[in-house]
């Protein structure tokens, strides 16, 4: 005759990765302290749960490598301020009452006409007439213009802005070949799954034929719950205001 001992354990499922990870991290390491033979756990068991805590930390990791999209963005924004200060400064240099700013303007915008929507291009499409606009900007008798105008020292931040994207764009795209897609909700279900086996284990020889081993591991079980509950509360209430006080800050906005 078998039974199934169910026990109380938290619902984790509103953890976020890193707190999930971390939790089952935890885990791990209470059966080690125990060590595997007295709680009487599978090492197999244990393993499946250590592989799938690695694929987990390894999607945080992954999320986090959206950095160079923070930075990509950044640049982008600084590039088509630069290209929106150029371009309009030709039509602007029309008016100008110098002579020579007029006439370096008049022929300015005439030439680059067609690079005036350059900043509403896709991505890759973008950086490549960028660099195409900047190799005009740079023939001799364009800089002599663009002095003319005074606008010539918008040149070399251009091109360093817009290098620097296309670098940090091939970095992005060479992460996105060599990292292969995890499914976290799958992951972490399984995970799910082998943790509450593996304290079941547990918790059932701690009833038939209890040691200090597996009552050591409960009681640090339930500590490490309870930190991991805690924690989540806190981020949460932390989160809970800051988010008011951007909806107010853009309610704020709008009315004025």
């Amino acid at each position: 005759m078998s039974f199934k001992i169910d026990i109380s354990l938290p619902n984790v499922s509103k953890l976020n990765n890193d707190e999930y990870a971390q939790f089952v991290k935890g885990i791990v390491k209470l059966v080690y302290a125990g060590t595997i033979e007295k709680l009487r756990v599978e090492e197999e068991l244990v393993t499946a749960i250590q592989e799938n805590v690695e694929l987990l930390t390894e999607a945080s990791r992954q999320s986090r490598s959206t950095k160079e999209s923070g930075n990509m963005a950044q640049l982008d924004k600084k590039r088509n301020e630069i290209l929106s200060y150029l371009l309009s400064s030709f039509k602007v240099g029309k008016k100008s009452a110098i002579q020579s700013q007029k006439e370096a303007a008049d022929i300015l915008l005439l030439e680059f006409k067609n690079y005036r929507k350059v900043s509403t291009l896709p991505t890759r499409q973008k950086s490549q007439a960028v660099d195409a606009l900047i190799k005009d900007l740079e023939k001799p008798e364009i800089r002599e213009l663009l002095t003319t105008l005074g606008t010539i020292n918008a040149v070399a931040p251009l091109k360093e802005i817009n290098a620097k994207y296309q670098e940090l764009l091939d970095v992005r795209a060479e992460k996105q070949l060599k990292n292969s897609s995890i499914n976290v909700k799958k992951v972490r279900k399984e995970t799910e799954e082998l943790y509450r086996q593996l304290t079941r284990v547990v918790f059932a020889y701690n009833i038939i034929n209890p040691s200090t081993e597996t009552k050591n591991f409960i009681s640090l079980l339930t500590k490490l719950i309870e930190d991991t509950m805690s924690a989540n509360k806190q981020r949460l209430a932390q989160a809970t205001p800051n988010r008011r006080g951007s909806k107010d800050k853009d309610k704020k906005a709008v009315s004025e």
